[in-house]
């Protein structure tokens, strides 16, 4: 019988309360430990974690995943079931994890995990999260909570990766090298441990993640911006979708962001909170409507919607009253209110 008819057995006999749990633990986990397939390990741990029996056995195979197993899935899954089967037993064991892990995937997981443990004693962790966001922080000169949203833009990278994508010194070189980068505009910009300017896109990035040895000579060309554009539309690789962490929302001295040609759906609501900025650049995504979260930013002066696929715009567009430039180019919008045609640019 081959592994995935054995997961499938293992399964038909629990479904029938045909095997105890602590049989089916059994099982599984010889199982798990018996394939290098990372497919049927973690449907393993996935139904684990709902069987699995309290033994100093079976929290010795989820702790040494935890610490040991090279894959962040697998670890992000050991993990949450040890906090949620061995809370108290796990401290040490989580504890140990935080301050050594370098994958931004676990440690995503872990912070997440631990901050909504209603177990007193995990929640004592949430120190040491706070001592490695401030870490984190100093390494890139930001604030710890405005660091939280660069960890979770290398969690996006690392999913979207083949490779295991680890948190090093190359990453804070990689935004050193940002932060130099302002042809037209900048990319990167941070003032007083504060990001004021950003221009994020996940396909740009990643070219330059890949090439970083090159940027120094990519920084020569006079639009680096339509440079990348050509070199990324050659190799095919921007036409998957993203999502934009919701922890944008951190950056609350955020005054310009650039998130166009990101091929966007939808946004996070938590935009919402970024008070300060002036100036949002959408363009070149694929949103249908134009966002709510949008007309909470009252100090908006310049939106950029232009070759979307709106085909209306809502009357709350009245709401940010500091609006002067409203691009709408290249949509299929039919008509327009009225009272806002001074400050609409539509050159369709």
């Amino acid at each position: 019988m081959n592994k995935d008819n054995r997961l499938e057995h293992i399964i038909s006999k629990i479904n029938a309360n045909q095997i105890s749990k602590e049989n089916a633990s059994e099982l599984l986990i010889s199982l798990f430990t018996g394939t290098h397939d990372l497919k049927i390990q973690y449907n393993c741990l996935n139904i684990l974690k709902n069987i699995l029996t309290i033994s100093k056995k079976n929290f010795a195979f989820l702790e040494n995943l935890l610490i040991s197993d090279e894959d962040p899935n697998i670890k992000c899954l050991a993990a949450e079931i040890l906090i949620d089967k061995f809370p108290e037993r796990s401290f040490d064991s989580l504890q140990w994890e935080l301050e050594h892990e370098k994958s931004p995937i676990v440690l995503q997981k872990l912070f997440s995990i631990i901050n909504h443990s209603t177990n007193q004693k995990i929640t004592k962790l949430g120190h040491i999260i706070n001592e490695w966001l401030s870490d984190f922080g100093q390494r890139l000169t930001l604030e710890p909570m405005e660091a939280k949203f660069i960890l979770d833009l290398e969690t996006l990278f690392a999913k979207k990766e083949d490779s295991i994508n680890i948190l090093s010194q190359d990453t804070y070189k990689f935004y050193s090298i940002l932060s130099q980068l302002e042809n037209n505009q900048y990319w990167f910009l941070i003032k007083e441990n504060h990001l004021i300017e950003l221009k994020f896109n996940y396909f740009k990035w990643k070219f330059l993640k890949n090439y970083r040895g090159k940027i120094n000579s990519l920084k020569q060309y006079n639009d680096l911006d339509l440079l990348l554009s050509l070199l990324i539309q050659m190799k095919g690789e921007h036409k998957e979708s993203i999502r934009i962490p919701t922890s944008i929302s951190n950056l609350i001295y955020l005054e310009k962001l650039d998130i166009s040609e990101n091929n966007l759906k939808s946004l996070p609501s938590s935009i919402e909170k970024l008070k300060t900025l002036k100036i949002l650049d959408l363009s070149l995504n694929r949103l249908k409507s134009i966002p709510e979260c949008l007309f909470s930013l009252k100090n908006l002066k310049i939106l950029d919607l232009s070759y979307n696929k709106l085909q209306t715009i809502p009357s709350s567009v009245k709401n940010l009253k500091k609006l002067a430039e409203l691009n709408i180019t290249g949509n299929k919008i039919k008509e327009t209110p009225k009272i806002m045609k001074n400050i609409i640019r539509n050159d369709s």
